[in-house]
């Protein structure tokens, strides 16, 4: 047992150090464009789910309504994201990328990849393998909670 707890504070230490690197608003030009990581997230999440509505964006971000409407409203502020009515349904609220969003997710999609290519490149296939399926059991075991 003290082997796990050896491995859990090690883990703990590592993680933040992790996500400053994936998520690193420098690399990726976060910072430049004052995006926060989670306002990025928010802008792939559109993109990825196309023209959605609210509730949608909402379970695909694993946040809340009330979270959810904060950091959109941040984002049609600063003219990154169009909030429009469903014809069918007024009280339903739809999300999408403006063009200045689609153009700025893209170039950051660009330098986050280039930035995890610059990572991986020095890691043979094995070692990718591992990462990926480390991480995928890590997802996979949370959901199951």
């Amino acid at each position: 047992m003290k082997d796990f707890e050896e491995y859990i504070k090690k883990f703990e230490e590592l993680m933040p150090q992790f996500h400053k690197v994936i998520c690193g608003t420098e690399e990726c030009g976060l910072e430049e464009m004052s995006l926060t990581p989670h306002q990025f997230i928010v802008l792939k999440s559109i993109r990825d789910l196309g023209k959605c509505n609210m509730s949608e964006l909402s379970v695909s971000l694993g946040v809340t309504m009330g979270n959810t409407t904060g950091l959109v409203d941040r984002l049609i502020k600063e003219g990154y994201v169009a909030r429009e009515h469903d014809p069918g349904d007024r009280r339903i609220v739809i999300v999408k990328l403006t063009g200045k969003g689609k153009k700025i997710t893209e170039k950051i999609i660009e330098r986050k990849s280039s930035m995890l290519l610059k990572i991986f490149s020095s890691s043979s296939q094995k070692e990718i393998n591992t990462i990926l399926s480390v991480i995928e059991r890590v997802i996979n075991t949370k959901g199951d909670q």
